[in-house]
């Protein structure tokens, strides 16, 4: 199986950064697969997400594939050594997208494609 970035972008929305990508994944049978993956940091905690959708052809329409729960996308400020290892404090009003910010958004990236990916394996 192998996936292919088609396009990615990160924008500033009012309170949030957000990471769109597209992917075309490629699994068995020579069969491709459109991936659409969202992840949206938000100064509000319980506002972030991460989603991947793969595109039906035959319906024209998105499915949503996996998700990661705002817990675990959110930007919670916590001191480092209490157990939270991602307390990375990336979102602020007027903050500018920080290097430790786009490495947790290529984290949660790479881990919805995985989880996609294995997800099509188990589809005949």
């Amino acid at each position: 199986m192998s996936a292919k970035k088609l396009r990615s972008v990160d924008f500033r929305s009012r309170q949030s950064w957000e990471r769109n990508s597209d992917y075309l994944v490629s699994s068995a049978g020579d069969t491709d697969h459109h991936v659409r993956i969202e992840i949206k940091r938000d100064s509000y905690d319980f506002q972030s997400y991460g989603t991947a959708e793969i595109f039906d052809t035959m319906a024209a329409e998105w499915h949503p594939a996996v998700s990661i729960p705002y817990p675990l996308v959110a930007v919670t400020r916590v001191a480092p050594g209490q157990g939270h290892e991602r307390s990375v404090a990336i979102v602020g009003v007027g903050q500018a997208l920080t290097d430790a910010a786009k490495a947790l958004f290529a984290e949660d990236e790479a881990s919805l494609l995985d989880r996609v990916c294995e997800l099509l394996r188990t589809v005949p």
